[in-house]
């Protein structure tokens, strides 16, 4: 629940199992599915080099690009990102906790990119329509158009 699972388990068995081979896909799932705990693991998110949930499922994807469970789970990462990109709007579009620059603004347009690529269902063509629109609104207040 939650992404999280009793610490000692989690200890003992997922992340043994995942430092044992960081390739192989099922300890790459592991670890996604208890996420949390590697993040209130300071040491052991330190260890791995601070890796995030959305590097491990694109690590995930690089093995398997057709799996279905991965790309449900990038497409929820990118649309919530792009989501709490724009929740300040009018204000202004955030990337992180700031204002997002001119080059982040195409970030965020890439990952709208991204995200409609994944989405053949168009499940996610109003957010992207909506992120779209109001991050180039944005970025023109940031740097007008010549």
């Amino acid at each position: 629940m939650d992404h999280k699972i009793n610490y000692h388990i989690w200890s003992g068995i997922v992340l043994p199992f995942y430092r044992q081979d960081p390739r192989d896909p099922v300890a790459i799932k592991c670890l996604i599915e208890t996420v949390q705990n590697l993040y209130s693991d300071k040491s052991a998110h330190e260890s791995l080099n601070w890796i995030s949930e959305w590097q491990l499922v694109d690590q995930y994807l690089e093995l398997l690009p057709e799996d279905s469970w991965a790309t449900e789970k990038k497409k929820s990462l990118l649309a919530a990102w792009l989501a709490y990109s724009i929740h300040e709007w009018p204000s202004g579009v955030l990337y992180g906790k700031d204002g997002a620059t001119a080059s982040q603004c195409q970030e965020i347009l890439d990952a709208v990119d991204e995200l409609q690529a994944l989405d053949r269902k168009a499940e996610y063509a109003d957010l992207c329509k909506d992120v779209r629109a109001k991050t180039r609104l944005y970025r023109d207040r940031l740097v007008p158009p010549s």
